[in-house]
């Protein structure tokens, strides 16, 4: 996948989440169409979301590098993410077998983007963190549920 095919996906995951965490106990077509509307425009969470990254051998060193660039800038974009902790991300890499690139799930506030997020997520351009036998998108998936299943937030 390109790296602005790596980008639509992330944007399109923190949009979808960020647009159905509204809190409101209203469902009447009226309330729905005008919470969706104005969704990004107040505060929204909790959110939880586990990004699945693709980190085999297939993967050039360069597209994974801008990868990393984008979802960090992503990430970082306050405008795309508020960044005052209502948000959790968590990551789970996979090529030769699944990790999970943080232990559980990592607010999004500025102090976790500098000094937890980021850096993991730029570690993957040195050390990949697989080894062993081929996993796939759907172990990933399995492995990103599994981390989501306890957190208690349904978005």
């Amino acid at each position: 996948m390109s790296r602005f095919g790596y980008v639509f996906v992330c944007l399109g995951i923190i949009l979808l989440a960020l647009a159905g965490c509204s809190q409101d106990e209203n469902n009447s077509p009226t309330a729905l169409k005008m919470n969706f509307a104005s969704s990004l425009a107040k505060a929204v969470g909790p959110s939880e979301i586990v990004f699945c990254l693709a980190v085999s051998d297939t993967i050039s060193a360069d597209e994974l590098q801008s990868m990393v660039t984008s979802l960090g800038a992503c990430l970082s974009n306050g405008d795309l993410i508020p960044q005052d902790g209502n948000i959790a991300v968590g990551a789970v890499v996979y090529g030769d077998t699944t990790a999970s690139l943080f232990d559980g799930l990592v607010a999004v506030t500025a102090d976790n983007l500098t000094n937890t997020i980021i850096p993991a997520l730029e570690g993957l351009t040195t050390d990949r963190l697989v080894t062993g036998t081929a996993a796939d998108m759907a172990g990933a998936l399995n492995q990103a549920a599994a981390v989501l299943a306890g957190t208690g937030v349904n978005d």
